[in-house]
């Protein structure tokens, strides 16, 4: 009956748009009894077509013969201007003397003040605005009459209705207003009212902010007037909903804003409104049997023109249920997240026409059977795409919204190839894309090769530049810290509450002041990503791992953060020297494609210090596998380092190392630490000159001297340089000038020393240590030497324990070889005491070359000697003896300790004549002990021969005769006993 009736209805309006009365008589001959309704709808519709007639907005000049507002004021109110004027009344800007600001003032016609209905509109007005409280709805602070004009008083905008601004606007803006005023409707609905004429007039925009205006023909869900009761439809005919038309209007129904707020945002997007006719008949057609046309805004905003043709469907059903959830839609667009409303499609379109016109439902039906016959192959095919599509949607979603991505891209890739065009698919792959770029960037962020070349992650913050996630602003504020020329991260008020942890230290970091106390003070932490940043504002500063890694253990490895911290862990152990650890934590990395080109680089660089070079080289070629045809910048550099450090560590000879750094491009000469690296070569190679080129070359580009290392090794060559660093006494021949090259190398290395034992860089300042202590040895100043040497050693580095032993050696070499006196000894330092310290430092570098430390390994070869030299003046027989056995039979061994080995074989590890000579009062017990164990220690090294053996004993034998003393103790006996038994063997 319904349909009937529409069609009924339909032909009366088109014989009114074609000036014919409509005979009801013939048109309802079938169905009599909907003829005395037909003709009430008619009647109340001729009457709404008159009443759109008389409301059109007039203008804002006086008509001829119009009332006037009264001059001067209204009330308390000083009217300034008119800004405004419509069917029912004008509007002023004015001044409120009480308040002091000023206001907007709406006052009534003079024709309609006498009108009971405008009256109560007005006050209805002000009372509904007054109820609502939202920052998008402009509040009314007054109301009243002043000599027979009736007024209200709002707050002023000092902007233009939408329906003034130069139309159309950018969909942007469109979804951003959108968003806004459904959220003020919203607000509305809550407390009862609709406001039943959202119209551009009614939307006023003051800067980017809009404001609701207008409430005077709202409806309430509990009517407290009859004012717009029955049958008098209220608001404006292009932006009317449907039904509010017909005779079953809706008491209250949110909806009616929905579909006016839709009309609005399609005339803001397309300059036009949704439906316009030459006359209120043809336009009365279009609103109730019409759909609007196509906005045409293409695929990039396909989202909002799906938002707004839902928010205009005839069916209020199929509308948004309310004006929050079309605000959320609006926010997902505006965030570029997928949105829920789904377009619709041609075949739903067609549909929709034939339910509203039944007279061709026949023809249609017809039509459609012939498809159903089709359609039934396809179907099931169709069902199996859609829940494939469905799944793989929901999974990505599922992986993104958990933060694990490393099963994604695959299923990511299936999903752009089969449904790319989809708007879900490309709001997920945009979506994929940001986080992808975001976790490269939070991961690249802790490499040292990127601190030094900031310029690499140009391309990833370009790509995330735009975006408001937290955790983005938050990787893109220190990466842009770390392209100036110091870094300087900026946080705004925001990001500090989010990230406290990392808010502190960076403030710290700014101030000057210890990042690692700001850091043990009271702030919490947010979670994984302000445990990662906080760190890296550690090694910022301090440039240790030791602080890092206890922040970042912290951290734990759950979250979208689990491979940065990975990493960063690996950097920092690598700062603290231990290789294999950090080796151990790029595990998981190599095997992921996203950052398998940075873990393997890295990877292949660790496992050359560790020695391993199999897995070096297997790990290089891992990364240039990965590295595929279009490498970002980062990836080639990472690349190009790890092949010069390969070079250098593993490859025989240095002709590969200057084949690859001649190959080497700008981009990756911008990489400070590699002039460090060639240096070092040069160095190698015994070209000095070169070394000094490089090194000089690479602290042009640090021009902020933050590689101090650069500067240290510098200070070397130059010490290298000079034609006294190859002797261990001080040269006091020297001529003027080279002493004052010697006090002014030694004045650089002590500030050097102080400046890198202030950034926590201990290696730097053992380095810069021992070439000032070399300095004050060849000046004469052998105490102070000492003190310097001992200072380096603090600092726990193989470079500086080998020169300590080294040193000592020469000194047992001098007391055992020669007839010269020691001239330490003689300006007071006990040469016992410095061979047991001595001893015990090149036995602990023995130790860390056996567990791969590259730095021990290469000074393995002293230290051994060190070892043998120590060992022999302290009388550990048990070390050495095989020592001297070891190095008597190498090639290699120098002179002086090949004379040293050999009067070690002789004396059997214990040279009690230097022993007894240089301390006459050593207790016997203390001498029996040492002779005891010697004698067990040669008797049990099976390398000895027997007259090596009778040999050491009777010299023993002969230097205790000499020493003249005796005991009668039980372990002087013992030990005595065991030498005669020795010379008998």
């Amino acid at each position: 009956m319904a349909d009937r009736l529409t069609e009924v209805l339909e032909a009366c309006y088109l014989a009114l748009q074609d000036g014919r009365e409509p005979d009801l008589q013939r048109l309802c001959a079938d169905a009599p009894e909907l003829r005395d309704r037909a003709a009430r709808i008619l009647a109340r519709e001729r009457h709404l077509t008159g009443r759109w007639r008389t409301q059109e907005p007039t203008p804002t000049e006086p008509q001829a013969g119009e009332p006037q507002a009264p001059a001067g004021t209204i009330g308390e109110f000083r009217i300034i201007e008119q800004i405004g004027a419509g069917g029912m009344g004008r509007v002023y800007r004015a001044r409120q003397p009480s308040l002091d600001r000023e206001v907007a003032l709406k006052v009534l016609r003079e024709e309609v003040v006498d009108t009971v209905a405008a009256r109560l509109r007005l006050k209805r007005e002000a009372n509904v605005t007054a109820a609502l409280d939202h920052a998008n709805i402009v509040p009314v602070y007054a109301t009243g009459e002043d000599r027979g004009c009736a007024y209200l008083a709002m707050k002023l905008i000092r902007g233009h209705p939408l329906d003034g601004q130069p139309l159309p606007l950018d969909p942007e803006t469109v979804a951003r207003i959108g968003a806004a005023v459904a959220g003020a409707l919203h607000a509305a609905h809550q407390v009862g009212v609709v406001h039943r004429d959202v119209k551009p007039a009614n939307i006023l925009l003051e800067g980017d902010r809009p404001y609701v205006v207008d409430f005077g023909l709202a409806r309430l869900e509990r009517p407290t007037t009859a004012l717009t009761q029955g049958h008098a439809a209220p608001g404006t005919l292009a932006y009317m909903a449907p039904e509010l038309l017909r005779e079953s209007a809706p008491v209250f129904d949110p909806r009616v804003d929905v579909y006016g707020l839709g009309a609005t945002l399609y005339e803001a997007l397309r300059g036009l409104p949704p439906f316009r006719g030459q006359d209120s008949v043809r336009l009365l057609r279009q609103v109730l049997f019409a759909d609007p046309p196509p906005l045409g805004l293409g695929r990039r905003h396909r989202d909002l023109e799906t938002i707004v043709l839902r928010a205009l469907d005839k069916v209020p059903a199929r509308r948004f249920k309310t004006a929050a959830e079309m605000a959320a839609e609006l926010r997902r667009v505006l965030a570029g997240e997928p949105i829920v409303s789904r377009r619709v499609g041609a075949v739903g379109r067609a549909w929709r026409r034939v339910r509203r016109r039944p007279a061709v439902t026949a023809a249609v039906a017809v039509a459609t059977s012939l498809l159903i016959a089709l359609a039934v192959v396809l179907v099931q095919r169709h069902t199996e795409r859609t829940q494939r599509f469905e799944r793989d949607v929901a999974a990505v979603r599922a992986a993104l919204d958990g933060g694990d991505l490393r099963a994604i891209h695959p299923r990511m890739a299936q999903l752009e190839t089969d449904f790319g065009e989809r708007p879900v698919v490309i709001a997920l792959g945009q979506r994929l894309d940001r986080e992808t770029n975001l976790r490269s960037l939070t991961l690249l962020l802790q490499s040292s090769v990127v601190h030094r070349m900031p310029q690499l992650l140009e391309p990833l913050v370009e790509r995330l530049d735009a975006t408001a996630d937290p955790r983005a602003r938050l990787a893109l504020a220190f990466s842009r810290g770390l392209a100036a020329e110091a870094p300087t991260i900026a946080l705004d008020v925001e990001l500090r509450a989010a990230y406290p942890r990392t808010g502190a230290a960076v403030e710290a970091l700014a101030e000057g002041r210890s990042v690692r106390d700001a850091l043990d003070g009271p702030p919490g932490h947010s979670g994984a990503t302000d445990r990662l940043f906080a760190a890296l504002t550690l090694r910022l500063q301090e440039r240790t791992g030791a602080a890092q890694v206890q922040e970042l253990g912290e951290a734990g490895l759950d979250g979208p953060e689990r491979s940065a911290i990975q990493f960063s862990r690996a950097v920092a152990f690598e700062q603290l020297g231990e290789h294999r650890a950090a080796y151990l934590e790029l595990d998981t990395l190599r095997r992921d494609p996203r950052y398998a080109v940075v873990a393997c680089a890295a990877s292949a660089r660790l496992a050359a210090s560790l020695g391993t070079a199999t897995a070096a080289r297997r790990h290089l070629n891992e990364a240039v596998t990965a590295l595929g045809n279009r490498p970002a910048a980062h990836q080639r550099a990472f690349v190009r380092i790890a092949e010069l450090q390969l070079a250098r560590d593993l490859d025989a000879g240095s002709q590969t190392f200057w084949q690859l750094w001649e190959a080497a491009d700008a981009s990756v000469r911008d990489f400070t630490p590699l002039w460090l690296m060639a240096g070092t070569m040069a160095i190698e190679d015994g070209d000095l000159e070169r070394a000094r080129d490089l090194l000089q070359e690479g602290m042009r580009r640090d021009p902020q001297a933050r590689l101090l290392s650069l500067r240290s090794t510098l200070l070397q060559v130059e010490w290298l340089s000079s034609p006294w660093c190859e002797e261990p006494e001080p040269m006091p021949d020297a001529q003027r000038e080279e002493r004052l090259r010697l006090a002014d190398l030694a004045e650089r290395a002590g500030a050097l020393a102080s400046r890198a034992t202030a950034a926590g860089r201990g290696p730097i300042a053992a380095e810069a240590l021992l070439t000032q202590a070399r300095c004050a040895r060849a000046l004469g100043d052998r105490s102070l030497g000492w003190r310097l040497l001992e200072r380096a050693c603090a600092h726990g580095t193989p470079v500086a324990l080998d020169a300590f032993a080294y040193l000592v050696t020469y000194r047992v070499l001098v007391q055992h070889l020669t007839e010269e006196p020691d001239a330490d000894a003689v300006a007071g330092g006990r040469l016992g005491v410095a061979a047991r310290v001595a001893l015990e430092r090149a036995r602990g570098l023995m130790r860390r070359a056996d567990q791969g430390e590259i730095a021990a390994l290469g000074v393995r070869g002293t230290a051994q000697s060190a070892l043998m030299a120590c060992a022999f003046h302290c009388g550990d027989a048990a070390t050495t003896v095989p020592l001297a056995v070891q190095l008597r039979s190498h090639d290699a061994t120098p002179a002086p300790l090949l004379l040293l080995a050999e009067r070690a074989i002789e004396w059997g590890g214990l040279p009690l004549d230097v022993m007894l000579a240089a301390d006459p009062s050593l207790p016997p017990p203390l001498v029996a002990e040492r002779l005891q164990r010697a004698i067990e220690a040669v008797g049990a090294f099976d390398q000895l021969t027997t007259d090596q053996r009778r040999g050491a004993a009777r010299r023993w034998s002969a230097a205790l005769a000499a020493w003249g003393r005796d005991d009668a103790g039980p372990a002087w006996r013992k030990a005595m006993r065991s030498l005669q038994r020795l010379m008998r063997r």
